[in-house]
């Protein structure tokens, strides 16, 4: 699977009560989005679409760690492409171009 030139990742360790370490202005954009209670599912997918991301990464282990809504993962318009090992990859559709 080629995921394109350019992945955002993270590498924010959750430290007692500190959460965020990351510098990186892109990933701080799109990890507020993903935190933000305010926005609908819909509204977290289409943000992902309008900036480009074609593919999310989810590691079912986060739920242990993270208070975080992953529900925008069952909407239609993403694609499972990969789901082993608790390790899922999703492929926002009409992104192809």
């Amino acid at each position: 699977m080629v995921f394109g030139e350019k992945t955002i990742a993270g590498k924010n360790v959750e430290l007692g009560r500190v959460y965020d370490q990351e510098q990186d202005e892109e990933y701080l954009k799109l990890d507020g989005v993903i935190r933000n209670k305010n926005l609908s599912d819909s509204e977290k997918i289409n943000f992902f679409a309008q900036n480009n991301i074609k593919y999310l990464v989810y590691i079912k282990d986060f739920e242990r760690e993270e208070n975080l809504s992953y529900n925008f993962l069952n909407l239609p318009k993403l694609e499972k492409k990969l789901g082993e090992n608790g390790i899922f990859v999703y492929k926002i559709q009409g992104l192809d171009k």
